[in-house]
């Protein structure tokens, strides 16, 4: 594996299916190998069922379904999902 991107998915749904667009063909560009982890962190929508839609399309998808939110500290997420569409708190 050349590369591993993962994001979270906390209330994404509408705009995971972009996201995950972009970020193919970005790592496309750049690695070999590469996966995109996605990390449901309890998220009250349907980002899950979108997420594990991609997974089932593409298998360099891998979705993990946390049990509830445990708020990861930002200092050690680099890009959420907001962050890429220039939503989020980092944009």
């Amino acid at each position: 594996m050349d590369l591993s991107i993962v994001a979270t998915l906390y209330c994404s749904a509408p705009h995971l299916k972009e996201f995950y667009d972009r970020v193919r063909a970005a790592a496309a560009k750049v690695a070999g190998e590469f996966e995109i982890v996605l990390v449901n962190d309890g998220s009250p929508d349907c980002s899950l069922e979108v997420a594990l839609r991609l997974q089932t399309d593409d298998p360099r998808v891998v979705v993990v379904d946390l049990a509830r939110n445990f708020v990861v500290d930002n200092r050690f997420v680099a890009v959420g999902i907001d962050d890429w569409f220039g939503k989020g708190p980092r944009s």
